[in-house]
């Protein structure tokens, strides 16, 4: 079972503990476009991405006559082997202030936070796991905003293929903009002048 080489990856578990935490993971899937998490509910769970696509997104405050996709601003488009949850719903179980979609049929593991803090309580080393994951999402936030500091829309492109190479051609143009916070269209006409350049 794949979650249980996931556990027994991190090293530190005895397989009595391994099979103890495999017991609180639950497999789910999700069809693209349905929802992991909505705006409005609390965030109880921390997801493991196994398979698929997600982005973490809200709706921007704006009136103009526009597309409802292109009225949405993108946080997060991660793929397999990610943790996934979000974070203020999740800390101060509040309702969420935006969504956690499926760009494609997505198979995950969750795990409830009730169930994380029994787990906690019983296996005391399970929290330098824990540690290691949102240190990793802390990580990961520095390096996007830092992403989004990049003024040249040309070069956050090129950082975006190079962090995550593996779905670029995976998302749709008009998520994938949403992310590079820029139109579907100057996507669109800056691949293309790449594209006759080589």
């Amino acid at each position: 079972m794949l979650i249980d080489n996931l556990i027994k990856s991190f090293n530190v578990f005895s397989d009595e503990e391994t099979q103890k935490i495999q017991k609180y993971f639950v497999p789910i899937t999700f069809e693209t476009h349905s929802f992991l998490v909505e705006k409005g509910k609390v965030s109880d769970k921390i997801f493991f991405i196994t398979e698929g696509l997600i982005r973490e997104f809200s709706f921007s405050d704006v009136d103009v006559d526009l597309d409802l996709e292109e009225k949405t601003t993108t946080h997060w488009i991660l793929s397999e082997n990610e943790w996934i949850y979000q974070v203020e719903s999740y800390i101060l179980e509040k309702p969420s202030e935006s969504y956690i979609q499926a760009l494609s049929k997505v198979k995950a593991y969750y795990l409830l936070k009730n169930d994380l803090a029994v787990l906690l309580h019983e296996i005391p080393r399970l929290s330098l796991v824990m540690l290691g994951i949102y240190e990793r999402y802390l990580l990961q936030l520095e390096h996007r905003n830092a992403f989004h500091r990049i003024k040249s829309a040309k070069k956050r492109i090129e950082v975006f293929e190079k962090m995550q190479p593996n779905i670029q051609n995976r998302v749709k143009g008009k998520f994938l903009a949403s992310y590079l916070n820029i139109s579907p269209q100057q996507l669109s006409r800056i691949r293309s002048e790449r594209a006759n350049k080589v």
